[in-house]
């Protein structure tokens, strides 16, 4: 990856450990703008339980390193003026921290850390880790896919946290394979002349197909994610897995809240339906 491609901000949120991303001669500005950060993110917090802004948080003592690093390495001073740098611009090597505060309390924190060395940065810590904040915000969803299933959603976000991009598509599409088979357990039950035979031997984007009407309708207009994830275990790099992953994590998201707002009307109309049977009860 080159960081030509990568906004700054996505470099706190998307980019996993240990995956380097590459500069170029021209992009000392670049370097500058990430260690210099003073901007918001948005980030899932795993004490307010759910997505919040974070605002850079910028001590003085981490200012002062700030101004040193870009005094030393960029010739640049507080005010802004260049002035001689006294080493290359980029053949530099620096470890360095940023950190961010929740909006909703000042006591929700989250921490990155970075190594850059020579025309290549990495990721090399973070606090919460993804893990951690993976299993919060996933944990809806394991009312869908059931324990071991959710564990292997959990499993996939590790592995992209860890720059394993190959991997981390082999457990997603399991997860797509399992809402397929629910469907279909659902369909084969419900659907009138449902031909049994016929889906066993069909390929997957026709049992999808076959399926049309009991999937979430995003799921439906999307069936083509299945050889997404097919391809990039069989013939996509690690790096293009990673870079695609959070677009089709995204995605096998929205067909599971599609799902948890379907069963959410249902329960509500289940109890609404016993309210208004009670009044009418007793008002004939």
């Amino acid at each position: 990856m080159k960081i030509k491609d990568y906004p700054i901000t996505k470099i706190f949120t998307n980019l996993p450990l240990y995956q380097p991303i590459e500069f170029e001669s021209d992009d000392e500005r670049k370097l500058i703008e990430l260690y210099s950060f003073d901007g918001k993110i948005d980030f899932y917090c795993n004490e307010c339980k759910k997505e919040s802004t974070y605002s850079s948080s910028l001590n003085d003592e981490n200012r002062m390193r700030r101004t040193h690093f870009r005094y030393k390495n960029f010739g640049i001073s507080t005010s802004g003026n260049s002035i001689p740098p006294k080493k290359n611009y980029l053949e530099i090597k620096e470890i360095f921290t940023c950190d961010f505060i929740c909006a909703r309390s000042k006591d929700h924190s989250i921490h990155f850390m970075f190594i850059y060395d020579n025309y290549k940065l990495l990721k090399i810590g973070q606090y919460p880790s993804n893990a951690d904040l993976a299993y919060d915000k996933n944990r809806k969803y394991s009312k869908i896919l059931g324990d071991q299933k959710f564990k292997e959603l959990l499993r996939a976000d590790g592995l992209f946290s860890h720059g394993i991009g190959v991997g981390s598509f082999v457990y997603l599409r399991r997860i797509i394979e399992n809402l397929i088979e629910n469907y279909h357990i659902i369909a084969s039950q419900n659907a009138p002349c449902w031909d049994e035979a016929k889906y066993q031997k069909a390929k997957v984007k026709d049992k999808i197909k076959m399926l049309e009407g009991y999937f979430p309708v995003f799921f439906s207009e999307n069936a083509q994610l299945y050889g997404v994830l097919s391809k990039g275990i069989h013939e996509l790099s690690e790096i293009e897995c990673l870079e695609y992953y959070p677009i089709i994590k995204t995605s096998i998201e929205l067909i599971m809240d599609e799902e948890l707002e379907k069963r959410e009307k249902e329960l509500k109309i289940k109890a609404i339906q016993k309210s208004i049977d009670k009044i009418v009860s007793e008002n004939t």
